[in-house]
């Protein structure tokens, strides 16, 4: 029996097709799926429905708060679940969305392969516009794409600005409600958005979603590849890993469309309680809203206690990235940790677990008496390659790192809004753990860190570091390698790196121009560096 088929082979609509072939791969073990080089428009009407509730402002001015619930009905596209050994080859094929939805779905699958496909959308999660001029009084005139002009009452929970001289997105956010707009007589709108003339041809972004689906899942699967695929845009983020082992992406591009500067609305890529190998390599990421790979497991909070026994959950205002419960499962590595400092305070193994959401557990050996503890998964922490990338022109961090095992290296990051590569643990969030055996080496490094957003700690290439109420503990970050980049920090960056919250560091042969000062150590133990000392400010480290 041939075991490839075409796409078009199927019956129906598209979507019919779509479905008809999942189900035909998930009945055929080793198949391949070949979908021709074309434009898809992939829809349903409740994806429909959904855009046109955020458009329509029905979910509030952050639609995140009704669409990012684990109970929120949403369309799937090709939806892979539970095939084996199979590949979808789809090289010149592009899924044009129409709506809000979850373009591809991978969920409890072993070795699949997804090669040559592109994500975009018929009507993007966000607006563009383009600024005209700005008047004696403040307002900004602004010519919107004519496609997405500002709708009353639309969701619009972000909007900031390009700059097309700086080549820099988000320099700062801009609140579009408050910013009184106003639609004039020739059909342009105006708005205070606290810019001048110089300001004059800088695109700003309106952003309709936040948290949404993915445009591609990965979840409870193994052995999970993607090759040469292609998303530009998704009202969330463009690829989330969870509870999935040995992830392996080559040539992945998270970019614009032609012409814009925006992609996701959030994360390019994120992974959370994955295990194995998370690879990515030779990869470009360009206009996310936030950063290009996060990469952690959670902190349980523990709701009760009573000896060996305890009830844990992740906490409600977090969740999970997929929306799925994560819980410790039998046989986990748990290591419990004091939730003001991250400090770790004794280990646990999991003997019994009731595997649900509010999960009732059974430890090894008794809990210590007191609160204010939380526990950390230590089985889930995956090695993480990220070699070869590209990352330019995005928020937040390049690279937040919160794993063990991770090599960063031979990448280009270029204006990040924060530091381009995070080694950190943070308690707001409920992401860690501390890492250990990183080496993040051979990189270059430019104008990066140049807007931190009222964060802490802040350096323009690497920083190090926890965040929690008390963010003083010595060695949680272990073996941290920081060798051979080349840096050329924003005059707005105080260090290229800074390192706190760790033991054995070596830092050394690194090219660092710009700046005010090229390194900052604190709360570390076991510190090599060869950076001068008139360029260095150490304290509280042992």
């Amino acid at each position: 029996m041939d075991y490839r088929i075409n796409l078009l082979e199927f019956d129906g609509d598209l979507q019919a097709k779509l479905d008809a072939a999942a189900q035909w791969l998930r009945a055929h073990p080793g198949a391949t799926l070949f979908i021709p080089a074309g434009t898809y428009t992939v829809t349903t009407p409740r994806a429909r429905q959904v855009m046109a509730d955020v458009l329509s402002g029905a979910y509030g001015v952050n639609p995140q708060n009704r669409m990012f619930k684990a109970d929120f009905e949403y369309s799937v596209g090709l939806d892979l679940r539970d095939c084996r050994d199979v590949t979808v080859s789809a090289y010149g094929a592009v899924f044009l969305i129409d709506g809000f939805m979850e373009p591809v779905s991978i969920v409890n699958c072993v070795n699949t392969h997804v090669m040559g496909l592109t994500v975009d959308h018929l009507r993007r999660p966000f607006l563009r516009g383009i600024l005209t001029d700005t008047d004696s009084e403040g307002r900004t005139a602004i010519t919107f794409d004519p496609d997405t002009p500002p709708l009353p009452g639309m969701s619009a929970p972000r909007a900031y600005l390009y700059n097309r001289k700086t080549h820099r997105l988000c320099e700062r956010f801009i609140d579009w409600y408050r910013c009184q707009p106003k639609l004039s007589g020739d059909g342009h709108w105006t708005a205070r958005l606290g810019c001048s003339q110089e300001d004059t041809g800088n695109e700003l972004y309106i952003v309709n979603a936040l948290h949404f689906r993915p445009a591609f899942l990965i979840s409870h699967s193994f052995g999970t590849r993607l090759t040469d695929v292609t998303v530009h845009s998704q009202p969330g983020m463009g690829l989330v890993g969870f509870k999935s082992k040995d992830i392996f992406i080559t040539r992945l591009r998270v970019v614009p469309a032609v012409g814009y500067n925006m992609s996701t609305n959030t994360d390019a890529t994120h992974f959370a309680c994955c295990s194995g190998t998370v690879s990515v390599e030779n990869s470009e990421f360009y206009g996310h809203g936030d950063d290009a790979l996060n990469i952690h497991n959670y902190y349980y909070a523990i709701l009760e206690k009573s000896g060996t026994q305890c009830t844990v959950r992740v906490p409600a205002d977090t969740e999970t990235h997929s929306l799925e419960p994560d819980y410790p499962e039998t046989g986990f590595r748990l290591q419990l940790v004091d939730g003001r400092t991250l400090a770790p305070v004794d280990e646990f193994i999991v003997r019994s677990s009731s595997q649900s959401q509010i999960c009732r557990i059974e430890l090894d050996h008794p809990l210590p008496e007191g609160n204010g503890y939380l526990l950390s998964n230590l089985t889930e922490t995956p090695k993480l390659i990220f070699r070869g990338n590209r990352v330019s022109t995005h928020l937040a961090r390049g690279v937040l790192c919160k794993t063990r095992h991770a090599v960063i290296e031979n990448n280009f990051f270029r204006n990040c809004t924060g530091t381009a590569v995070h080694i950190a643990a943070e308690e707001g969030w409920r992401e860690g753990i501390p890492s250990e055996d990183v080496r993040v080496a051979e990189n270059t490094f430019e104008n990066c860190g140049f807007s931190f957003h009222g964060r802490t700690n802040g350096a323009s290439a690497v920083s190090v570091n926890i965040s929690s109420p008390d963010p003083t503990s010595v060695g949680l970050h272990k073996d941290i390698v920081i060798e051979n980049n080349t840096v050329r920090c924003p005059e707005s960056a105080k260090y290229a790196f800074n390192i706190a919250n760790a033991e054995n560091v070596t830092v050394r042969g690194n090219v660092c121009s710009g700046g005010q000062l090229t390194a900052e150590f604190s709360h570390c133990r076991g510190v090599f560096s060869d950076i001068p000392k008139e360029k260095t400010v150490i304290h509280d480290c042992e």
